[in-house]
């Protein structure tokens, strides 16, 4: 942004990165050497006073006297024992955790992406990977198929028919989006049965997805097989009790689906990429972030649609978090990332 509207004052991308970017962030651990912490300390002083004359920035704290508290809650929640399952068999199929096992080749910022979505939605419920798994089949099962199927941060940010055709040369999300061609190499061992079969056959006594009754389907859907389910359904149930609305954020709209699927209560249910940003929802006092994802603004600004001027209660934020899993790396980058911003942008001391 400084770049855009004043080009080369910071230099180029490279000398701005090793001049400020990594001397800064190798005195940030806790582990860091004291002539890295006082390297820090001294680029990010010295980057500061290069953007005083540039950089004229307010958040919401200017409103804190006029706003009541704001509460927020980091709550973990472990794994069920379908999910480790399932968690554990792509590691082993598509990762090589395990020895033995073959692995697909893809570069390493390939798996980071592509493999990383798909392990978010196991955390979200095994009815939600479930989705992703039959849609990638369709695909690939669909003759003459020139099509993709999304996979990116705000990978699941679409309804399932919108999902499923998507031109590439009309697709705007090619620049930016982690693109799986249904007849790619991951793409036909993402859909393949091989490395769920397993877990499925346990849950509903079958060995194939397709094999499912739509009873034997009913069963794998049920809130138990998620706990970050199960503790957003307490907290609705709770809130509904004490007479207080409630926001629940996902990136993912099959995972909305779900679970709108499985409240009883009147939720307002939003999609966290097109949701969060422009709309005034003060009646809500509640705020559930469902799910991480790369960029923390979108939950920052999914927070903001509740704690905004015109509220009048205090608003409690809730970030569902599933220990042990990709989500863990994705919240520490994000606190990291904000971590930097506030010391280097606003200032302030973390």
């Amino acid at each position: 942004m400084v770049d855009f509207c004043f080009p080369g004052y910071l230099g180029n991308i490279s000398d701005f990165r090793n001049n400020y970017v990594n001397p800064i962030k190798n005195g940030l651990y806790a582990d860091s050497s004291p002539a890295d912490r006082r390297m820090s300390t001294l680029m990010m002083r010295t980057l500061q006073k290069l953007l005083d004359k540039l950089v004229d920035r307010r958040d919401s704290n200017i409103l804190s006297h006029q706003l009541p508290r704001k509460v927020e809650y980091v709550i973990s929640c472990p794994l069920t024992a379908m999910q480790t399952s399932l968690y554990e068999r792509y590691l082993a199929a598509f990762l090589g955790i395990m020895p033995g096992v073959q692995n697909t080749s893809l570069s390493s910022n390939e798996k980071l992406f592509r493999h990383g979505m798909v392990l978010l939605t196991i955390c979200n419920h095994p009815a939600v990977c479930r989705t992703l798994l039959d849609l990638h089949r369709q695909q690939r099962e669909s003759k003459g198929s020139k099509h993709r199927v999304l996979l990116q941060d705000d990978t699941l940010d679409l309804s399932d028919s919108e999902m499923v055709t998507r031109r590439n040369s009309n697709s705007r999300a090619e620049d930016d989006a982690m693109l799986v061609d249904a007849d790619s190499e991951f793409g036909q061992q993402i859909a393949h049965e091989e490395w769920c079969r397993d877990v499925y056959a346990a849950h509903t006594n079958k060995s194939t997805l397709d094999g499912a009754t739509k009873l034997d389907i009913e069963e794998f859907k049920q809130p138990a097989h998620c706990t970050k389910v199960l503790m957003m359904l307490d907290i609705i149930r709770q809130s509904v009790r004490l007479g207080e609305r409630v926001l629940v954020f996902s990136r993912s709209i099959p995972t909305l689906d779900y679970l709108q699927w499985i409240t009883e209560h009147y939720v307002f249910f939003i999609s966290s990429g097109t949701g969060s940003i422009g709309i005034n929802l003060v009646a809500a006092s509640r705020v559930i972030l469902f799910d991480i994802g790369w960029n923390p603004l979108y939950d920052d600004q999914a927070v903001a649609r509740a704690y905004r001027y015109g509220q009048k209660k205090r608003v409690y934020v809730y970030r569902l978090l599933t220990t042990g899993t990709w989500e863990n790396k994705l919240f520490d980058n994000n606190i990291f990332k904000v971590g930097m911003t506030r010391r280097v942008v606003d200032k302030q001391l973390m």
